[in-house]
């Protein structure tokens, strides 16, 4: 049984972030951990980027009784147990002996061989993924995604995962690393996976391979939370929405270490952005403040009626400031600019970013 040693690791994760752009972990099972300073949030983002099934963490003494146990239980309810030793200043986590285990094969980035790694997936659907967001994926009209690069342009590189509950292929650009194409059929008869995957393969198209395993399962958690939890305090791991996501997270980690080993290439830092569509960009200020504010005059009627939100400037194109009333400002909650900014995005499929001004910096704003 493994046993990390929490300090060490903390502070051998602040150093390399002096030397390293990514990857400041230990070792490949630690290059997904984000360490912060509150060490609660800390260890859960470690126990998530690990994926032994049993291990220990020790800490000094100061250090372990700074964490909230709690919260800690809290948020791993559905990945396992966790058992604390007060005497030994350490932690012990067994993941759930419920869970239905797939083994998946996964290129190991220095050998470049296979070996094989177990994912937990629990065969129960209602924990594959929480009640509230199955319900939002499933009000999604899954449109096909046409890739904006011509197949014919390139020789494009596939890549497969397949196990007993799917079988999904990749198409890769390998000038650019941009997925270009991709299917997914599901093996098991399991609707949350079948929908889940079509949704998956959705959103993977025109995104960079290494984007798509960074950041895309955090983008769909996102993308299908529901608003009682956003409004919800502390941060969102995407695995606490069920293990659906871990499991698709570890296909496109495996299909990521394929494409580097076909392609025998390796990426580089990933600068990759959303990009603001053409046509909305190309919308003149007076357009794009009338279709704004039939979506803000709608969203007002709904949460702010009494003190409805006012949009007085638009920056590059997806900036968005609002003015709020000095009334409002003293009650002001981060909540609604949440709800504002989600509707927003939901409306137009746009990543705006919300922010407020008070009356006395509306000029000054606009003179920027």
């Amino acid at each position: 049984m493994k046993i990390y040693n929490y300090n060490l690791l903390y502070n051998n994760y602040k150093n390399n972030l002096l030397n390293k752009l990514r990857a400041f972990g230990d070792g490949d099972e630690l290059s997904l951990w984000v360490a912060n300073e509150d060490i609660s949030i800390s260890v859960l983002n470690l126990i998530d980027a690990l994926e032994d099934i049993n291990f220990f963490i020790e800490f000094e003494q100061i250090s372990y009784f700074q964490i909230k146990k709690e919260f800690l239980i809290k948020k791993l309810e559905l990945e396992g147990k966790l058992i604390f030793n007060d005497n030994k200043f350490s932690i012990e986590f067994v993941r759930s002996s419920d869970a239905l285990q797939t083994t998946v094969q996964k290129v190991d980035k220095i050998k470049k061989t296979k070996k094989e790694n177990e994912i937990k997936i629990d065969p129960d659907e209602n924990k594959l993924i929480k009640d509230d967001y199955l319900l939002n994926l499933k009000k999604i009209q899954i449109s096909k995604n046409i890739s904006s690069i011509p197949k014919t342009l390139s020789s494009l590189i596939k890549i497969n995962y397949s196990d007993d509950k799917c079988s999904l292929s990749l198409f890769v650009n390998p000038s650019n690393h941009h997925v270009v194409e991709g299917h997914f059929s599901a093996i098991s008869k399991n609707e949350t996976i079948e929908i889940f995957g079509k949704y998956f393969i959705n959103q993977i198209i025109n995104l960079p391979i290494d984007e798509a395993k960074d950041h895309l399962l955090i983008r769909i958690e996102y993308i299908l939370r529901p608003i009682k939890t956003a409004e919800g305090k502390g941060i969102i791991l995407k695995h606490t929405a069920g293990t659906i996501f871990k499991y698709f997270q570890e296909i496109i980690n495996n299909l990521h270490q394929e494409y580097i080993s076909k392609n025998n290439v390796k990426i580089g830092v990933n600068f990759y952005d959303y990009k603001i569509p053409e046509d909305w960009v190309q919308l003149s200020s007076d357009e794009k403040f009338t279709v704004l504010k039939k979506k803000i005059d709608f969203f007002n009627v709904e949460h702010c009626k009494e003190c409805p939100l006012i949009l007085v400037d638009i920056t590059d194109s997806n900036r968005l400031f609002f003015s709020l009333e000095d009334k409002m400002l003293h009650r002001f909650n981060n909540r609604l600019f949440i709800k504002l900014e989600r509707f927003l995005n939901d409306s137009l499929n746009l990543k705006f970013e919300v922010y407020y001004v008070n009356r006395k910096d509306e000029n000054k704003l606009r003179t920027l």
